[in-house]
């Protein structure tokens, strides 16, 4: 699976089916394998696996039936919004010589809120009447990741990444930049 949104949009259907099959495939193993597939690991550990699962829960179970009514519009708007939104946020991730584990977490921490603000605001932009589910989305995605996290590391982290997992400040950060741009 190609990891744009032009590709799961186009391909919604398809792509929910894949993960489903793999989510009735974990129900075969082990508990302790089925533990892996359905557990979040923090932001520290993401891995393309644990977009997946999140993906899967929030998308093809949750919002799927409102997803489809608004498919239309998103997979055309994807087409343009992956670029946007690469071309955007690509410079707030790069790595400086001599940066630190700290600060490079920092920046990807920071990376993660321009993208989210971006994605947002460009579906939304494009496709108005599914702002209010687009909204929802990113906020269970949010909790979701916000609530795996462990208090005394939620403690350690940068305010960056203490962004990220705030409903509240990423809900303002979304809203403002739709606000702004209209």
């Amino acid at each position: 699976m190609k990891r744009t949104f032009h590709y799961v949009f186009a391909n919604f259907e398809k792509v929910c089916d894949i993960l489903d099959t793999a989510a009735h495939c974990s129900q075969k193993c082990e508990r302790s394998e089925q533990t892996k597939f359905w557990q979040f690991t923090t932001f520290y550990r993401q891995t393309k696996f644990w977009q997946f699962t999140t993906f899967y829960r929030v998308h093809c179970v949750n919002y799927e039936e409102e997803i489809e009514q608004h498919l239309k519009c998103l997979s055309n708007a994807a087409i343009d919004v992956d670029s946007v939104c690469k071309d955007k946020c690509s410079h707030v991730d790069k790595l400086e010589p001599g940066m630190d584990k700290e600060e490079r977490v920092a920046r990807a921490c920071k990376a993660v809120e321009c993208s989210t603000v971006c994605y947002f605001h460009e579906f939304a932009g494009d496709c108005p009447k599914a702002k209010d589910l687009l909204v929802r989305i990113n906020l269970d995605q949010i909790n979701e990741v916000a609530l795996s996290i462990h208090p005394k590391q939620h403690e350690l982290m940068s305010h960056e990444c203490k962004h990220i997992h705030d409903l509240d400040y990423m809900k303002a950060a979304m809203l403002a930049s739709f606000d702004q741009f209209d």
